[in-house]
């Protein structure tokens, strides 16, 4: 029989990768309307705001069929904006998704329960301490 894991908070907010850096983001750890907040300018790529952390316990023997990203929050410019996932807290695993977070503080999910995101999962990728969302802009 199908399950699934509830949805969960990251635990752990953080940059990576190059470009400019997000102010504040362990701000991502909790829905309390402080904000991590990355200010770039036509040309300029972000880092990306990568939250790992959410403390899944997936059965070994179980299999991963499809994976759901919600990201609440909003940009205030028309740069292209990613969404990926990571197994090891700063590598893209799969594919990107292009984000669609509007200039307006909204909730949007990317993925699906039969989206794999172009890659393979294996429960011990989405139980470690490593997996998680990134966002960032281009």
């Amino acid at each position: 029989m199908p399950s699934s894991t509830g949805a969960t908070l990251v635990t752990s907010g953080t940059n990576t990768n190059s470009g400019v850096a997000w102010t504040s983001p362990g701000n991502i750890t909790l829905d309390d309307g402080s904000n991590a907040v990355v200010a770039t300018t036509a040309g300029q790529n972000s880092q990306q705001l990568t939250g790992t952390g959410l403390g899944f316990s997936v059965p070994t023997n179980a299999t991963i069929v499809g994976i759901e990203l919600t990201v609440h929050g909003m940009v205030s410019t028309s740069q292209q904006q990613f969404v990926r996932l990571t197994k090891d807290g700063t590598n893209i695993a799969g594919s990107n998704k292009t984000a669609t977070q509007g200039t307006t503080a909204n909730t949007v999910t990317y993925g699906s329960s039969a989206d794999l995101w172009g890659t393979t999962w294996a429960p011990s990728d989405v139980n470690a301490s490593t997996f998680g969302g990134q966002f960032l802009t281009q």
